[in-house]
């Protein structure tokens, strides 16, 4: 959501402006499988390890925090940048190992794999020959 105010230019004449308030955004995620885990990659240009959040609760892996760049230096002439929180949940299958789910943040990219219990992961069966 935005408003519209008066803003002073450098030259000193009014015009319009947009004043940007706190929004809650959606970030882009992927996922895909392997054999033995979930894997998620979620796009948080900006975004540092110490704004993370990531927790289970029940079958619901969330990624949630906050982006603020502070306040810059100086007098501020024009502004697009806002703060922003995210929040973005999945569903754990039954057969997802919750304690064994790990993160790592690489050029804005949070990278999560959440690995199959063992006992639950594909396996072939070998077949022997029966003696007589």
């Amino acid at each position: 959501m935005t408003t519209a105010t008066h803003c002073i230019t450098p030259r000193g004449r009014e015009t319009a402006c947009v004043t940007p308030r706190a929004t809650t955004v959606l970030p882009r995620a992927d996922v895909w499988e392997s054999e033995d885990a979930a894997h998620l990659a979620i796009e948080l240009p900006g975004v540092p390890a110490t704004g993370l959040e990531l927790r289970v609760e029940g079958d619901r892996l969330t990624v949630a925090g906050t982006v603020d760049l502070g306040a810059p230096e100086g007098r501020l002439l024009f502004a697009e940048w806002q703060p922003r929180s995210f929040q973005r949940s999945f569903v754990l299958t039954d057969d997802a190992d919750r304690d064994a789910i790990s993160a790592q943040l690489k050029d804005g990219v949070l990278h999560v794999r959440v690995p199959r219990r063992a006992e639950r992961r594909p396996r072939t069966i070998d077949v022997r020959v029966a003696a007589d």
